[in-house]
This record gives C-alpha cells, sequence and structure tokens, in this order.
C-alpha cells in the first residue's frame, strides 16, 4: 500500500500544470516573400518552479501579416519544447507570429520582417560604373549598382557571408533590371580538352565519406574536450620521466599488445600485433588477427621505407618534427582489421585508418593529474589491411586497393600525429586544433606527397594537360590528389552552404578547407616556405591562428579566394582573385567531371533570385548587358555582414 501511494505521489508531482511559455529561438529573423525562413520558431513551455512541461499542445497562428506554417500545432517534448517553420508571404512589412498553450491563457509573440528587392530600383540621376573586362569591386555600398557596358558584356554578382559562425544563415536576394541572361554562361564552359586520363590510369573515388567523417569528427573532438585537460598533467608526466616507454625496444617478431578502444576511460580491447619490419623511421605492426592474402613481410618492409625515405622527411619539413615520447625513434604503423570493422557492411564509404591522440598520454600520471589509462603510448597511428575475401563485414579490400591508398593515409595521419604532438610536448598549447584547420592541414600533406611524387611543384597552374602528361604523374595524383578534387567538387556543387572552416568534418567543408589553405599559402610568398610549420606550431587554434599566419583581415581574404573559385582561369583579374597552384577548369573536365561544377546561378531580368548562405559561404549569380545599355543590380540582405562584390567576366 506504501508503495502504491508512493507511485501515486510521484505522478501527481510530475504533471505539473504550464505556468508559461517563452521563446527559445526563431524570433527577429528577416526573410524574403515566399522563402522559408532560415531557422524555426522555437517555445518552451515551462512549471511554476521552472522544469519544462511534456504533452503540452502548442497551436501557432499568423496574428498581423502573411506566412504559412508548418505545423500548425505541434506538442511539447520531454525538454517542453515545440516548433514550426514560418514561410513568409508575399506582403512586405512585418509579420507576427502567436504560439498558445492550448487550454490556458500563456502566450509568445514571434516578429519577422519582409525583405524586398525594389522592382523600381532606377538608375536614373546615378552616374552609372563601367567596369573593364576582369575587373572587381569589393564590398559595394547602399543596394544596388548601376552599371553602363560599352560592349556586349557579361558580370558576376558575388554575395559572401562574413561571419565567423558558420552554422549562422541568412538570406539574400539578387535582383537584375534592365539586364539580359547569359546564354551558356561562361560559369559553366570549361577551359581546355576534355579526354578522360588515358586507360589504365583511372582517376581515385572520393575517399573517406560518412562512416570516415563520423569517426574523424568523433577523435578530434575527444581530443578537444576529453584529451585537452589531461594536457597539464601528461607534460608533467613524462618530464619527470613517469611515463612507460611500451614499443621502446620493438625487435621484428615480436608481439605487442596494441588497445585499439578509442578512448581513454574505457576498458582495453587488445589486438595482438606481431613486428614485421623496424626501418630506421618506422616500426611496422601487421595485426596477428589480420585476413589471408593480405601484406607480406616484404611489402611492409617496403612501407616503412617509403615512409623512411618519402612521408617522414616530407612532413616534418612541412610541419615540424614528431616526438619520441617512447624513446625509439621511430612512428609505430600498426595495420590491423580493427580498422577494417569500423566501417559497415555495404557502407559506400571506407575508413582507412586514423590517429588517436590518446596514444601520445601517458597511462598514469605523477601527481593528481588525470591522464589516460588506455593509451598505447607510442607515436603512432592505425592503417587499414587488405581483406580480399571480405571476411570483416563482408567488405572486400584488395591488395592492389589498399596498397594504391596506404601512403597518402600515412602522410595524412602523421600531419594529425605531429600537429598534437608538437602542441602537447613543445609548444605547451591549452588545446588542440580545429576539426577544420586540423584536417585542411592533412588534405595540404596529401597534396605535398603529390607534388614530391609527380615531381612538380605549387604554383605552376597546373592544367588538365599536366596531370596526365606522363605515367608517373597520373599515378600520382591518382594516389594523392584525386581525393582532394573529389572533396571540393562537392564543395563547389554548394557553395553557400560548405564553408571552409564549419566543424562538422562534411567532404565539402574539408574541399572548401584545401582550397582555401593552398590559395592562402600561394598568396603568401613564392614558395610555402614556413606556412605550413607556423599552423602547426601554434598555441592558437581555428581563426586566431589563421590570423597570425595570413593577416588580421582573414574574412576579406577568404572573400578574395571564393571570388577566385569563379575568376580563376576564366578572365583576367587582378591577382588576389586568381589561383596560381591550379587551373581547376581544366583539370575537372580531364577527370571527368564537365562541365565545371561551381553552382551559378543566372538571373532572370525583374526576377529575384534568392538563396539561403551560411556564415563563410557564398553565392554566385550572373547576368549580361548589351551594348550602350545601362542595367541595375539590386540586392537585399539580412544582415549587413554579407559583402557584395562584382566582376566584370566578359
Amino acid at each position: 500500500m506504501v508503495a502504491l501511494l508512493g507511485a501515486c505521489s510521484s505522478a501527481t508531482e510530475t504533471a505539473r500544470p504550464p505556468a508559461n511559455v517563452s521563446i527559445v529561438a526563431g524570433s527577429g529573423q528577416a526573410g524574403f516573400a515566399g522563402v522559408t525562413l532560415s531557422k524555426p520558431l522555437v517555445v518552451k513551455v515551462t512549471a511554476a518552479d521552472g522544469t519544462p512541461v511534456a504533452g503540452q499542445i502548442v497551436d501557432f497562428s499568423v496574428t498581423s501579416g502573411q506566412a504559412a506554417l508548418d505545423p500548425v500545432t505541434a506538442t511539447t517534448g520531454a525538454n517542453g519544447l515545440a516548433q514550426t517553420q514560418a514561410t513568409l508571404g508575399s506582403s512586405s512589412g512585418s509579420v507576427q507570429i502567436t504560439a498558445t498553450v492550448r487550454g490556458t491563457s500563456l502566450q509568445a509573440a514571434f516578429t519577422a520582417a519582409v525583405q524586398s528587392i525594389a522592382t523600381n530600383f532606377s538608375c536614373s540621376g546615378v552616374i552609372p560604373a563601367t567596369l573593364t573586362v576582369g575587373e572587381v569591386r569589393t564590398s559595394l555600398p547602399n543596394a544596388g549598382i548601376c552599371l553602363h557596358a560599352d560592349a556586349t558584356s557579361e558580370y558576376m554578382v558575388h554575395a559572401f557571408y562574413a561571419s565567423t559562425v558558420p552554422s549562422a544563415q541568412t538570406q539574400v536576394g539578387i535582383a537584375g533590371f534592365g539586364i539580359t541572361t547569359p546564354i551558356g554562361s561562361s560559369a559553366f564552359l570549361s577551359t581546355g580538352s576534355n579526354p578522360a586520363l588515358s586507360p589504365g590510369v583511372p582517376i581515385g573515388t572520393i575517399r573517406g565519406s560518412d562512416p570516415a567523417r563520423d569517426l574523424d569528427l568523433r577523435l578530434r573532438q575527444f581530443e578537444r574536450t576529453v584529451l585537452a585537460p589531461r594536457m597539464s598533467a601528461a607534460r608533467s608526466t613524462v618530464r619527470n620521466g613517469g611515463a612507460l616507454r611500451s614499443t621502446a625496444a620493438a625487435a621484428v617478431g615480436q608481439v605487442l599488445p596494441l588497445n585499439v578502444n578509442e578512448g581513454c576511460d574505457e576498458p582495453p580491447r587488445f589486438r595482438f600485433g606481431r613486428v614485421a619490419a623496424v626501418t630506421s623511421r618506422a616500426i611496422v605492426v601487421a595485426d596477428t588477427g589480420n585476413p589471408g592474402g593480405g601484406f607480406t613481410d616484404a611489402e611492409y618492409q617496403s612501407v616503412g621505407v617509403t615512409f623512411d625515405t618519402l612521408v617522414d622527411p616530407l612532413d616534418q619539413a612541412a610541419f615540424g618534427a614528431p616526438t619520441d615520447i617512447d624513446a625509439n625513434g621511430r612512428i609505430v604503423i600498426f595495420f590491423t582489421r580493427a580498422v577494417n570493422e569500423l566501417t559497415p557492411a555495404k557502407s559506400q564509404g571506407v575508413i582507412e585508418g586514423f590517429f588517436n591522440a590518446r596514444d601520445l598520454f601517458p597511462k598514469t600520471a605523477s601527481g593528481t593529474g588525470q591522464t589516460c589509462s588506455g593509451s598505447n603510448f607510442a607515436e603512432m597511428f592505425y592503417v587499414i589491411v587488405p581483406d580480399p575475401s571480405g571476411t570483416i563485414n563482408g567488405n572486400v579490400r584488395t591488395k592492389s586497393e589498399v596498397q594504391q591508398l596506404t601512403i597518402a593515409v600515412i602522410g595524412h595521419e602523421y600531419q594529425h600525429l605531429i600537429n598534437a604532438a608538437r602542441r602537447l610536448y613543445i609548444n605547451n598549447a591549452n588545446n588542440f586544433e580545429e576539426v577544420w584547420l586540423n584536417e585542411g592541414l592533412s588534405h595540404i600533406a596529401e597534396e605535398l606527397l603529390y607534388y614530391r611524387v609527380s615531381g612538380l611543384t605549387p604554383r605552376q597552374n597546373l592544367d588538365g594537360t599536366a596531370i596526365a602528361s606522363s605515367q608517373r604523374r597520373a599515378d600520382a595524383f591518382n594516389e594523392y590528389q584525386s581525393s582532394n578534387f573529389g572533396r571540393c567538387e562537392l564543395f563547389l556543387r554548394n557553395p553557400m552552404t560548405s564553408t571552409p572552416y564549419a566543424d562538422d568534418d562534411s567532404l565539402a567543408n574539408r574541399g572548401a578547407i584545401w582550397g582555401l589553405l593552398r590559395y592562402a599559402a600561394d598568396h603568401q610568398g613564392t614558395v610555402d616556405g614556413t606556412v605550413w610549420q607556423q599552423l602547426v606550431n601554434a598555441t592558437t587554434t581555428g581563426f586566431a591562428n589563421l590570423s597570425n599566419v595570413f593577416g588580421p583581415n582573414i574574412l576579406d581574404r577568404i572573400r578574395d579566394w571564393s571570388i577566385s573559385v569563379y575568376t580563376d582561369d576564366l578572365t583576367s583579374t587582378a591577382l588576389p582573385y586568381q589561383e596560381p597552384s591550379w587551373n581547376f577548369r581544366s583539370v575537372y573536365p580531364r577527370i571527368g567531371v564537365n562541365p565545371f561544377p561551381l553552382a551559378v546561378f543566372p538571373l532572370t531580368p525583374g526576377v529575384q533570385t534568392t538563396q539561403t548562405v551560411s556564415g563563410g559561404g557564398s553565392l554566385y549569380t550572373t547576368l549580361g548587358i548589351q551594348t550602350n545599355v545601362t542595367a541595375a543590380v539590386a540586392w537585399s540582405v539580412a544582415t549587413p555582414t554579407v559583402q557584395i562584390s562584382i566582376v566584370r567576366t566578359k
């Protein structure tokens, strides 16, 4: 009986009546008629003591102005939240949307403003601008520009959302009056010939889709949230000589127990690795449980030698020397089925390898600091193994496939290792690098391998002919650079919401940060010099790191890079709007991507183009003007940090 009374009492306590409804997000937005607002309208229903109340029906209604709501009714969840999306109507001015908790008098009112571009935007009394071919004007003032064409001409109008918050979104509307729509817009015409690479040297597939993205994002976030607070204790322990050096005396044939669990404090999951090769800079370890048909010891030896002669000197020169916490002068390269196991069955993506910064942390701490009991305490990374029979999750991995990708994976992960190790033990940083910049630097490591193996260098404006001018160069592109172009293609297809500094680690955003870093380095000097070392050997992270290396006007530089994505090798512009290392418009057709994949919106006379743009994203629109015609381009933006620029392309 007591238990039943207790249960009734508990139920009564949880059924608190709603006492308040408040706006959580979405009020005060501005948007265009007929376009859904960027953010949902969210309210929270709470009891008198402030706790959320679940199961409450909230009715949303338009109480002023015009808008469509979806849904018009929502039920609060356990967090007390309910939300709707609003699409603004055709009227100008303001809109009010009221949320009412059904059965009560509780209400909360959202406001929104309808933006519009004046259809009567006039050039009367205005001296129009006449641009020369290739002329670029940035950060245009006011709400439009009048243009006079001295000949039939084409233009690109560019909107860049100069926000350092990649999750921020705004709407941009652009319209042209007295213009023509470009027919076969230059944005979609690729320069150069369009043959595929010769048979026998097919371009590689895009690597690192969702499973790899999820793993990389998890590991990089783990560094910044779990490991960063333990950095001081790790430094103290290592400097006091209190760490166990587990791989210092590794010899061929020795079997090492290596933990393949990701975390620090979870029970370890050991795989046993046999030392298959020891070279001057590498200890190559093969999991004793690897599938049959894999690498021989001679092939593992070859991997070690390639690391010694190619990857290690290249990455050290670019990023700095790694640490040697286990006192063996070498990097452990663990070929283990544990990597294969991370890719689900029938996945279109594949996890090829990873670096886990927890392996740089001591297992125990000297003093009271917390370290990482799951650490292998070695400079090491983990690499996929051949599985020709698909014994692991049914995913077939041929030896030739794994051989082709192995060195690029090692180069990529080695940057992560150097970056983390130097921040931890050499530069005494308080945190690891942000996800987007860390991954961008590892994609630069892949590109540097391409240059070294192909015999080419940056700033040669490499085109489709150059990358396939010999078997050696084609192979180098396929193995080390095709993935950068694949990721960049995804960025080009959606430049409005793909941003170089988004922290979601998507393939498109990776393509953007690689492109930005290459552009920024190319405009920093005649050679890469110490650019990469400066970024890796910093104690700051993210934007602060970029600004320290490339200058305080970093957002202007990102805007100029974004313009160059369109103008490079299309028209003759000032140097800031060119990309010295790559002729993208020529390379993409050569690798089977034609037309040039940049998303561009040709303007129709008198018709507004409206798009949602994320922080760091860009909208590209094009228009034409006939000889001796004065035309107008007008725009409306929801935030003053959207920068409008224009370039004459023809």
